[in-house]
């Protein structure tokens, strides 16, 4: 009885479906051989009218030239782990990340560049592609 249980609760637990992960994109480059893989950690939810969350675990990766991964970059050890959550206002198109679950006022940025066009390509990784993943999975 003691082993129908436990592989009763082993099955259950290899079931159950992984965390969805639509409300963050799965991968970015950060440069030249640079890469940021995002995991979802929470289901998106509005905060208010203007802004979504969701929490994310983000972990960058670097390689050299040869394709071997480093183990630090500028004193930074790698790969490095974040742990926070991500914020779109899909009204204006604002986009955020904090350590900490209220919007950073002081870290906002607009996805768009002045000419209306998507910022898909900078440090930061595509901002345009990541507040449009949130926005679309918050969507009712």
């Amino acid at each position: 009885m003691k082993g129908t249980v436990i592989s009763l609760t082993a099955t259950l637990l290899l079931a159950a479906p992984a965390s969805a992960q639509t409300a963050v994109i799965s991968r970015y480059g950060c440069g030249t051989g640079c890469a940021v893989t995002v995991k979802q950690l929470s289901p998106p939810r509005r905060l208010n009218t203007q802004w979504a969350v969701v929490q994310a675990q983000s972990t960058t990766t670097m390689v050299n030239f040869k394709g071997k991964p480093l183990s630090e970059f500028r004193g930074m050890k790698l790969p490095a782990v974040r742990s926070g959550y991500n914020f779109a206002n899909c009204r204006q198109g604002l986009y955020a990340q904090s350590d900490t679950p209220e919007v950073p006022l002081d870290r906002i940025r607009n996805v768009l560049t002045l000419n209306g066009d998507k910022k898909t390509a900078t440090v930061y990784g595509s901002i345009y592609r990541q507040w449009d993943a949130l926005c679309r999975a918050i969507k009712d």
